[in-house]
């Protein structure tokens, strides 16, 4: 399973990317709001808006639960902790 790279520990959960998504979504629409009343907020908006676009087609990120580090994972991890998850999940079936 993976590791946090900060401080070891397994107990580790993968940040979903339509969360990620939805959540520069509405700061971005909050930014535009804010931006009708501050026209330089227009720019921020922009990229804020644009970013959240980016977030959906990016590598996966990962949470450590116990220090709340984020990083973003590795190729192939993902695959990997799948593997172990279902192996974990097959032998608490038994």
């Amino acid at each position: 399973m993976s590791r946090c790279p900060r401080c070891g520990s397994y107990n580790v959960k993968k940040i979903s990317s339509w969360s990620m998504f939805l959540t520069l979504l509405a700061s971005g629409g909050c930014l535009v709001w804010l931006a009708t009343r501050f026209p330089p907020l227009w720019v921020l908006a922009g990229i804020v808006l644009l970013f959240s676009f980016f977030v959906l087609i990016g590598k996966s990120s990962w949470r450590c639960l116990d220090c709340k580090h984020a990083w973003v994972a590795k190729k192939g991890v993902e695959k990997q902790v799948r593997q172990e998850n279902k192996e974990k999940e097959k032998k608490e079936k038994r």
